[in-house]
């Protein structure tokens, strides 16, 4: 035993349907530019709700 069990495995795509994927238009609104804004807002909201007590609190 030459202690390499493993074995090579070679993986061939089958579906070509990929290289010829079409992109969305970048110059018009999609709902992953909703997701993506609404989740920066999240965040800013989050992040405020977060340190607001910290700042109130360490200003007397």
């Amino acid at each position: 035993m030459n202690g390499n069990t493993a074995k090579n495995i070679e993986f061939q795509a089958d579906n070509t349907a990929v290289k010829n994927e079409k992109y969305l238009d970048p110059k018009k609104w999609h709902k992953q530019d909703t997701t993506w804004a609404l989740s920066l807002f999240g965040t800013a909201i989050g992040a405020g709700v977060l340190f607001l007590p910290i700042n109130a609190g360490s200003g007397g």
